[in-house]
Protein backbone atom coordinates (compact mmCIF):
# COMPACT_ATOMS: atom_id res chain seq x y z
CA UNK A 1 0.00 0.00 0.00
CA UNK A 2 1.20 3.46 -0.60
CA UNK A 3 3.23 5.73 1.74
CA UNK A 4 1.64 9.60 1.93
CA UNK A 5 3.48 12.62 3.32
CA UNK A 6 1.27 15.40 4.87
CA UNK A 7 2.47 18.52 7.00
CA UNK A 8 -0.17 20.37 8.93
CA UNK A 9 0.11 23.48 11.04
CA UNK A 10 -1.82 21.93 14.58
CA UNK A 11 -2.75 23.69 18.17
CA UNK A 12 -2.70 22.26 21.51
CA UNK A 13 -6.15 21.66 22.30
CA UNK A 14 -7.27 22.80 26.34
CA UNK A 15 -6.94 18.61 27.18
CA UNK A 16 -3.30 18.09 25.44
CA UNK A 17 -0.55 17.66 27.66
CA UNK A 18 1.04 20.37 25.57
CA UNK A 19 -1.38 23.12 25.97
CA UNK A 20 0.28 26.17 27.76
CA UNK A 21 3.55 25.34 26.59
CA UNK A 22 3.11 24.88 23.05
CA UNK A 23 1.89 27.49 20.93
CA UNK A 24 1.87 25.33 17.83
CA UNK A 25 3.54 23.05 15.67
CA UNK A 26 4.00 21.64 12.45
CA UNK A 27 3.15 17.82 12.13
CA UNK A 28 5.15 15.85 9.88
CA UNK A 29 3.12 12.79 8.61
CA UNK A 30 3.72 9.44 7.06
CA UNK A 31 0.32 7.46 6.49
CA UNK A 32 0.36 4.09 4.63
CA UNK A 33 -3.61 4.03 3.12
CA UNK A 34 -4.57 2.58 -0.20
CA UNK A 35 -5.94 6.42 -1.24
CA UNK A 36 -4.59 10.12 -0.15
CA UNK A 37 -8.09 10.87 1.00
CA UNK A 38 -8.43 8.36 3.36
CA UNK A 39 -4.54 8.73 4.42
CA UNK A 40 -5.41 12.39 5.02
CA UNK A 41 -8.68 11.38 7.09
CA UNK A 42 -6.71 9.92 8.87
CA UNK A 43 -3.66 11.66 9.99
CA UNK A 44 -6.32 14.05 10.86
CA UNK A 45 -7.81 12.27 13.22
CA UNK A 46 -4.63 10.71 14.85
CA UNK A 47 -3.93 14.72 15.55
CA UNK A 48 -7.31 14.82 17.11
CA UNK A 49 -6.85 12.21 18.79
CA UNK A 50 -3.08 13.43 20.51
CA UNK A 51 -5.19 16.80 21.32
CA UNK A 52 -4.55 18.97 18.83
CA UNK A 53 -6.52 20.61 16.04
CA UNK A 54 -5.20 21.05 12.37
CA UNK A 55 -5.21 24.16 11.48
CA UNK A 56 -3.99 24.31 8.21
CA UNK A 57 -2.54 21.95 5.74
CA UNK A 58 0.85 22.86 4.29
CA UNK A 59 1.47 20.38 2.02
CA UNK A 60 1.19 16.47 1.21
CA UNK A 61 1.79 14.18 -1.63
CA UNK A 62 2.68 10.57 -2.24
CA UNK A 63 6.12 9.21 -1.02
CA UNK A 64 8.58 6.21 -1.94
CA UNK A 65 11.55 4.67 0.17
CA UNK A 66 13.71 5.95 -2.33
CA UNK A 67 12.39 9.42 -2.30
CA UNK A 68 14.43 9.09 1.72
CA UNK A 69 17.81 6.86 0.88
CA UNK A 70 19.69 9.60 1.53
CA UNK A 71 17.60 11.17 3.70
CA UNK A 72 18.88 9.79 7.13
CA UNK A 73 16.87 12.15 9.68
CA UNK A 74 13.53 11.10 7.73
CA UNK A 75 13.96 7.87 6.40
CA UNK A 76 13.55 5.89 9.96
CA UNK A 77 9.98 7.97 10.18
CA UNK A 78 9.37 6.64 6.40
CA UNK A 79 10.14 3.37 8.00
CA UNK A 80 8.28 3.21 10.77
CA UNK A 81 5.29 4.50 9.02
CA UNK A 82 5.38 0.62 6.38
CA UNK A 83 5.63 -1.32 10.09
CA UNK A 84 3.37 0.29 11.86
CA UNK A 85 1.09 2.39 9.33
CA UNK A 86 1.63 5.54 10.64
CA UNK A 87 4.08 7.74 11.96
CA UNK A 88 3.94 11.55 13.28
CA UNK A 89 6.31 14.10 14.14
CA UNK A 90 5.40 17.06 15.92
CA UNK A 91 7.98 19.80 15.52
CA UNK A 92 6.31 22.53 18.08
CA UNK A 93 7.44 25.91 19.67
CA UNK A 94 6.94 27.39 22.69
CA UNK A 95 4.11 29.99 24.20
CA UNK A 96 6.67 32.56 25.32
CA UNK A 97 8.26 32.19 21.48
CA UNK A 98 7.96 35.45 19.60
CA UNK A 99 8.75 36.05 15.91
CA UNK A 100 11.19 38.80 15.69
Amino acid sequence: MPIYFFNFLAKPLPEAESYGVAASAYVNCWIEAAKQTEAESLARQYILEYGWEVESKEDSFKVSREAYEEDEERLPYFERAVSDGSCLVYHSWGVDTHDE
